[in-house]
């Protein structure tokens, strides 16, 4: 299991409030403090990213491990003349303690530009655990395994909630429900309306065009006529006191407000141009995080302090022709992500905004063909000036099959469970140890040791 050392870094951190139990090994927080701005943002790469082909050995042996694992992907990268995977050519993320190195393809530069900034680091075998488990443990069931692994619908559910699907609320929306005063702005979700967000109340949901307003509302013509849209708005800003029942009443004093907030914001976004300019052209996710931007600078009119994204990129189910797609992909992650750091820093924001990616599983180390099957743990990105970044937390195990983490084709048992990640991105959130217990079910099993702590 990984060592402690701390990724987050701030004021009064390891001093005074110590490390929380359950904080993800190496990835200790910042001290928990109840003033300022604090924003988490969740990439959420849908589909399953290759952690194998985006945190590669750099070293000679390593490398020629490697390459011999993956062999039938590395004749294609090279059919395709993309020599990105090759050793040479590896962005480095350094030589680890044990004498590994490893390296990003060129297509990551953004991101490796943060890396050695050191607002960005890499988390090493990261997934869905029950209890700290070995290859062994789960070859031979000696202890419980996480519900319906490799599945995507289940696995993605695990991720952002800690259970499989069907669950009612996910980690985010729980951490907000603490941490955040209760306001539609405090979890907001510019990709469809997932569980990650889900708490005491659902989250709000924006497109990339601008605020979603009430059908019919806001317009001069609806259902072909013009007197459609004034009578609809009369019927949702009636006066709750006109209500002829207690029920109805608090459902028409909720439609107004929700109307008066959809409006209010819209009117805000519409007079702003922050964010802007953390879109890159023809690169989704870019714009996703360009929202996400203009909601952070309107966090003042918004009367927030905490605040929960979650913005989506799909297209890492890559069973088939992964040296055409994969590159693409992680060139257009990293623009984004890194345009969005720039951003942050620009607006003098870097400290108050945490961004991280996650997905439902890793994929396995052997290749299928073109491509590679579903997997378990993978490798993951934490990105802010609070990070204590340039290095690699957690462990990154061999290249090949038959090591002391492998469940079959190098599909990896995590070394660090997702609930130890996301204990460490709480604890940062302004979260109690206790609190965490409360919001992350399971935390109780780990410690940064791999020891029961409570």
């Amino acid at each position: 299991m990984t060592t402690r050392r701390d990724v987050l870094r701030g004021a009064g951190m390891m001093g005074g409030a110590g490390v929380m139990a359950g904080a993800l090994p190496g990835f200790g927080a910042l001290a928990q403090t109840g003033g300022g701005y604090r924003a988490l943002v969740c990439v959420f790469l849908a589909g399953g990213m290759d952690g194998h082909d985006a945190v590669i050995p750099s070293d000679e042996a390593g490398h020629a491990e490697w390459t011999a694992s993956r062999e039938s992907l590395v004749q294609a990268y090279a059919a395709l003349g993309d020599t990105s995977r090759e050793r040479t050519e590896l962005l480095p993320l350094g030589q680890q303690a044990d004498g590994r190195a490893f390296g990003m393809p060129r297509q990551m530069a953004g991101l490796h530009g943060a890396y050695e900034a050191g607002d960005l680091a890499v988390v090493g075998n990261v997934g869905p655990l029950v209890v700290p488990t070995t290859g062994a443990d789960a070859k031979q069931e000696r202890v419980p395994l996480p519900a319906r692994l490799m599945s995507h619908n289940d696995q993605q559910s695990m991720w952002q909630s800690l259970s499989p699907e069907g669950a009612v609320s996910g980690w985010g929306g729980r951490m907000r429900d603490l941490a955040a005063a209760a306001s539609p702005f405090s979890a907001i979700s510019v990709s469809s309306n997932p569980v990650f967000l889900a708490g005491k109340a659902q989250p709000f949901v924006l497109g990339t065009g601008g605020v979603h307003k009430v059908h019919a509302t806001g317009t001069d013509w609806a259902y072909g006529s013009r007197d459609v849209p004034a009578a609809f708005e009369a019927h949702l800003t009636a006066s709750a006191a006109s209500m002829d029942s207690l029920i109805a009443s608090d459902l028409q004093a909720s439609r107004r407000a929700n109307l008066a907030a959809i409006n209010d914001l819209a009117a805000m976004v519409e007079a702003s141009d922050a964010g802007d300019d953390v879109k890159v052209e023809q690169n989704k996710l870019s714009d996703q995080l360009a929202v996400v931007a203009k909601m952070i600078a309107l966090r003042g009119q918004l009367g927030v302090s905490r605040q929960v994204f979650f913005v989506k990129m799909g297209g890492f189910d890559t069973h088939d022709g992964q040296a055409e797609k994969l590159p693409v992909l992680q060139a257009k992650l990293s623009e984004a992500m890194a345009s969005f750091h720039g951003w942050t820093e620009r607006a003098g924001m870097a400290d108050m905004v945490t961004t991280f990616t996650a997905s439902e599983f890793g994929r396995t180390l052997t290749a299928n063909a073109t491509g590679t099957d579903h997997g378990w743990g993978g490798h993951h990105l934490v990105m802010g000036g609070a990070v204590d970044g340039g290095r690699i937390i957690g462990e990154v195990p061999p290249a090949v099959e038959g090591h002391a983490q492998d469940h079959g084709r190098g599909r990896m048992v995590p070394t660090t469970a997702t609930v130890q990640y996301a204990a460490s991105l709480g604890r940062w959130f302004g979260l109690s140890a206790s609190e965490l217990l409360d919001v992350l079910p399971g935390l109780e099993e780990f410690d940064p040791a791999g020891a029961r702590l409570f």
